[in-house]
C-alpha cells in the first residue's frame, strides 16, 4: 500500500523534470534564434543602404551627364563619386557612428577613400570571385577599432563597385578625361568597363540590436516559462486525480480478473478430464513411473492385450514387449524420453495369448512446475490393418500383376546380391505394332501368353528365375554357373516355343517373333543385357551375347565424357554459332548468314557439330544447344541489318518449350521478319502436320522457311506447296558435282526450274570454287553458299566487318 501512495509523488517529480528539460530546450532554441534573427536584420539593413546609395549615385551621375554641364571646380563636387563621400560622412555623424557607410578603393583618387584591412580583404575577394555581388560577416569590434574595444562587435557588409559605361569618361584613359579631372587627379584612370573600382562598405554596430533582441527574448522566455509552469501544475493535479481514481478501478478490476481466472482454471480442469475420457475411448493409454513400472492403464489396453488391470499395475512395461523388436529400439526410446523429448514409433506388442498387436505409439515425459520429469504417458493406436495393407503393397511392389512374375524391382534387388551373374533379356519384335493394331488389351494378353510359353522352358532349369522387366520385356537370371553357349541354346529353345505356333488371342492368330540379348557374367548385367538386346535389334539378329564389355564400356565412357563436356560448355558459354555468309548470285555480295553451331574447347579449338550433335540428341541436351544458338544469334543480329537462318531439327519443332523459346527470343521481337528457319528435308516428315502447323505459326510473324539439303531425300514437291516454304537449299552432294556429272547438273537444273515455277528461291550449298559458282549462277540459282565465298566466322568478325 505504501508503494501505491508513493506512485503519484514519483510521477509528479518525473513530470516536473520533463517540464524543466522542455523549458531549457525551448530557451536554448529561442536564444539560437536571436543570433540568426540579428544577422538577418543587419543584412537586410545593409542591403537597403546599399540600394539607396547606388540609386543616388546612378541618378545624380545620369543628371550630370544628361545636362551636359561642363565639368569644372564648381560642378565637380556634385559628381556622385565625390558627393557620396560627403553624404557618407554626414550619415555617419547623424547615426553617432552606429552605422557607417563609405565607398573605398585600393587605388582611390582621394586618400580619405583608401580601403583598410578588412575592406582590402573584401576588394581582394571580389577580384577573385567576379560573379559575387555581396560579402557579409561579423567582426569583433568597430570598423576603425577592432582590437581596442570589447563590445559586441560590428556587422560588416560589402558590395562591389564595377565600372559602367557612364563611369568611363572619368575613369577611362586619362587623356580622354575632362580637363578638370585630368588636372585634379593622378589616380583612378585606365579602367575598362566591368573592372572593380572599389566597394561600398557598410558597418553596423551590433550591441543595440542585440540589446533589443535579448530584452525581447527574456520577456518571451519568462512568459513561456510562467505559462508552461501553470499548465504543468494543472496537468499534474489532473494526473494525480486520475491516478487515484484509476487505482481504485484497477483494484476492482484485479479482483474481477482473479475471479475470472479461477473460473477458467476450474473449467480447464473439467475440460482436461473430458479430454482424458476422449483419449481413453480412442487410444490405448498407459502411464509409468521413472523406472518404467506401469502406474495406470485404460480399459482399451486391457481389451487389446487380454491382461486385466490388476495383472499389469506395478509390472514393468517389458511384460508387453514382443521378442521380435530389437533391443536397440527400446534403448533409443528411453534415451529420447529421459532427455525430455517425445518419442514416436511403430512396433508390435505381445498379448497375453501370445498373439501380436501392432501399435503406433507416442510416449511423452510429464514435467512438474520445476521442469523435472515425474512420469511418462504413452498413447497407442492399433495399426494391425495398416500393417496388413503394407504387406500387401509390398507384394504388389515386387510381383507383376499381369503375369504373376517377379517384377523389375525384384530383379534389381536379386542382381545386387549376386557377383557377376548372367542375365538374358527377351523382347517381342515390333510389339508396338501389335498394341496399335489390336489394342492394348490384346497386347497385355500377348505378354501374358509370352510369359507362359517362356516359363515352360525356364521351369525345366532350377538355376533360372524369370521376371517381367517392363512392357513386353522378360528377364531371365541365371543363379549358378553356365557357359555362354548354354545360354545361347536356351534362347533358341525360347524362340521355338514362342515362334513355333501363333498366339491365339480373342480369336486373332498373331505370329510373335522375339529378340534376345545376353550379358554373360557381367558386373552390370542389367545395362549389358539391354545393350546386347539393342545390338541384336540394330543388326536384325535373333540373339546377341556380350562376354567382354570392354568396347561397350569404352563407348559408354566416351558418351559420358562428351555429355559432361557438352554440359560444361553450355554452362560456360562455349556452345556458340559461327556465321557463314550467303551471297546473292547476281552481285556476289553477302545478304544473309547461316548460324552453324560449334563447340569451343577451353584451349580455343573449334569442334565441328559432326562430333557431338548425335550424342547431344541421345543425352537429351540438344534443346539446350538450340537455345544457346538462338540466344547468340539474337544478340548478334540485333546489332546489324542482315537476315540470318537457324537450323531446326524435328526434335526442336516437336518440343513445346523450344517453340515457346523461339517465340520469346525471336518471333515477339523486331528480328522476326529477318530470321529464316532451316528444316532438314527428310527429318521429321512423319510429323508432317506438326511441322506444317509450326511453319504456319512462324510465317504469321513474317519469318521465312528454308528446306535444307533438298535433293537427298524424297524431294516431295507436293509437300513443298503445302508447307509454303520460301527457300530450297540444294544439297552440297549435288552442287559439288554439277561441273563434271551430268546427272547432278540435271537434278540441280530441275530443282531450280520447279522452284522458279512455284516461286521458291534456291540456294546452292558447298560452292567451293569459281567454276562451280559460275555454273550455279548460269542455272539461275538465286543464292550461293560455300567456302569459296565465306568460311564460318565467329561473331566478332561479323560485327567488326
Amino acid at each position: 500500500m505504501e508503494s501505491n501512495h508513493r506512485k503519484p509523488v514519483n510521477l509528479f517529480l518525473i513530470l516536473a523534470l520533463v517540464v524543466c528539460v522542455f523549458l531549457a530546450a525551448k530557451i536554448y532554441a529561442e536564444y539560437r534564434h536571436i543570433s540568426m534573427l540579428e544577422e538577418e536584420i543587419h543584412l537586410d539593413s545593409a542591403r537597403g543602404l546599399r540600394d539607396l546609395l547606388l540609386a543616388y549615385q546612378e541618378t545624380y551621375q545620369k543628371i550630370v551627364l544628361d545636362s551636359k554641364l561642363p565639368l569644372d571646380d564648381q560642378v565637380l563636387p556634385f559628381v556622385p563619386a565625390i558627393g557620396t563621400r560627403h553624404i557618407s560622412e554626414k550619415f555617419n555623424q547623424w547615426t553617432g557612428h552606429e552605422i557607417s557607410v563609405s565607398m573605398v578603393s585600393d587605388h582611390p583618387r582621394n586618400p580619405a577613400n583608401m580601403a583598410k584591412g578588412y575592406e582590402l580583404e573584401a576588394i581582394d575577394y571580389f577580384r577573385r570571385n567576379p560573379e559575387a555581388d555581396e560579402l557579409y560577416k561579423t567582426l569583433p569590434g568597430p570598423a576603425d577599432a577592432r582590437e581596442d574595444e570589447g563590445d559586441d562587435g560590428v556587422f560588416f557588409y560589402a558590395a562591389p563597385l564595377r565600372a559602367k559605361a557612364m563611369c568611363m569618361p572619368c575613369h577611362g584613359r586619362k587623356e580622354d578625361a575632362p580637363a578638370v579631372v585630368g588636372q585634379k587627379y593622378t589616380a583612378g584612370f585606365n579602367y575598362r568597363q566591368g573592372d572593380l573600382l572599389g566597394i561600398t562598405a557598410i558597418t553596423i554596430m551590433r550591441h543595440k540590436a542585440r540589446d533589443e533582441l535579448v530584452r525581447g527574448f527574456f520577456l518571451q522566455a519568462a512568459g513561456s516559462t510562467l505559462l508552461l509552469g501553470l499548465l504543468a501544475m494543472g496537468a499534474a493535479a489532473i494526473l494525480l486525480c486520475q491516478i487515484r481514481r484509476r487505482d481504485k478501478e484497477y483494484t476492482s478490476a484485479l479482483q474481477e480478473e482473479v475471479d475470472r481466472k479461477t473460473a477458467e482454471l476450474r473449467d480447464k480442469v473439467n475440460l482436461l478430464e473430458e479430454y482424458r475420457k476422449v483419449l481413453d475411448e480412442s487410444a490405448i493409454v498407459s502411464k509409468s513411473d521413472l523406472e518404467g513400472n506401469i502406474t495406470y492403464v485404460n480399459d482399451k489396453l486391457c481389451e487389446t492385450t487380454g491382461y486385466s488391470r490388476e495383472e499389469l499395475l506395478g509390472k514393468p512395461h517389458s511384460i508387453l514387449r514382443h521378442p521380435d523388436v530389437p533391443k536397440k529400439v527400446f534403448a533409443d526410446m528411453w534415451k529420447t524420453i529421459q532427455s525430455g523429448r517425445v518419442w514416436r514409433g511403430v512396433f508390435p506388442n505381445r498379448c497375453k495369448d501370445g498373439s501380436t498387436s501392432w501399435n503406433s505409439a507416442t510416449i511423452c515425459p510429464i514435467f512438474d512446475v520445476n521442469g523435472n520429469i515425474v512420469e511418462y504417458i504413452g498413447a497407442r493406436v492399433n495399426v494391425n490393418e495398416l500393417i496388413e495393407k503394407r504387406q500387401q503393397l509390398q507384394r504388389l511392389l515386387t510381383i507383376d500383376s499381369l503375369t504373376g512374375l517377379p517384377n523389375r524391382h525384384n530383379l534389381i534387388q536379386d542382381v545386387s546380391m549376386m557377383d557377376r551373374p548372367s542375365l538374358l533379356m527377351v523382347d517381342i519384335h515390333d510389339f508396338s505394332d501389335i498394341n496399335d493394331f489390336y489394342g492394348i488389351e490384346v497386347g497385355d494378353k500377348v505378354v501374358r501368353e509370352l510369359a507362359a510359353r517362356v516359363g515352360q522352358v525356364v521351369e525345366k532349369h532350377p538355376d533360372l528365375v524369370m521376371y517381367r522387366f517392363y512392357g513386353d520385356q522378360l528377364a531371365i537370371l541365371h543363379q549358378g554357373y553356365c557357359r555362354p553357349e548354354d545360354l545361347e541354346q536356351l534362347c533358341y529353345r525360347i524362340m521355338e516355343a514362342v515362334s513355333g505356333q501363333p498366339f491365339s488371342v480373342d480369336g486373332h492368330e498373331i505370329t510373335v517373333q522375339v529378340t534376345c540379348g545376353i550379358a554373360y557374367r557381367q558386373k552390370n548385367p542389367l545395362i549389358e543385357a539391354d545393350i546386347a538386346l539393342k545390338q541384336a535389334k540394330r543388326k536384325r539378329s535373333f540373339v546377341e551375347i556380350i562376354e567382354e564389355s570392354g568396347d561397350i564400356k569404352k563407348e559408354l565412357a566416351k558418351n559420358y565424357s562428351w555429355g559432361r563436356k557438352l554440359q560444361e560448355a553450355l554452362h560456360e558459354g562455349r556452345i556458340v554459332p559461327y556465321y557463314q555468309g550467303i551471297v546473292e548470285a547476281r552481285t556476289c555480295k553477302i545478304s544473309k548468314y547461316e548460324c552453324l553451331v560449334r563447340l569451343i574447347e577451353r584451349d580455343g579449338t573449334v569442334v565441328s557439330p559432326y562430333f557431338f550433335l548425335d550424342i547431344a540428341k541421345k543425352a537429351r541436351i540438344y534443346p539446350k544447344i538450340t537455345r544457346a544458338v538462338i540466344d547468340h544469334a539474337a544478340n548478334v543480329f540485333a546489332r546489324n541489318e542482315f537476315d540470318f537462318s537457324i537450323n531446326l531439327s524435328s526434335e526442336d519443332i516437336m518440343d513445346i518449350s523450344v517453340v515457346e523459346y523461339i517465340r520469346e527470343k525471336l518471333l515477339d521481337t523486331p528480328l522476326a521478319r529477318r530470321v529464316i528457319f532451316e528444316i532438314l528435308e527428310t527429318e521429321g516428315m512423319e510429323n508432317f502436320e506438326q511441322i506444317k502447323e509450326f511453319i504456319h505459326e512462324v510465317k504469321r510473324f513474317g519469318s521465312r522457311i528454308a528446306i535444307d539439303d533438298f535433293g537427298t531425300g524424297y524431294s516431295n514437291y507436293e509437300r513443298l506447296l503445302n508447307l509454303h516454304v520460301d527457300f530450297l537449299k540444294i544439297d552440297g552432294s549435288i552442287i559439288r558435282r554439277i561441273c563434271e556429272d551430268e546427272v547432278s547438273a540435271t537434278i540441280a537444273q530441275t530443282i531450280v526450274m520447279v522452284a522458279r515455277e512455284i516461286r521458291i528461291q534456291t540456294v546452292a550449298e558447298f560452292v567451293f570454287d569459281e567454276k562451280t559458282a559460275r555454273v550455279a549462277r548460269e542455272m539461275g540459282i538465286d543464292y550461293l553458299q560455300g567456302f569459296y565465298f565465306s568460311e564460318p566466322l565467329p561473331a566478332i568478325d561479323i560485327l567488326s566487318g
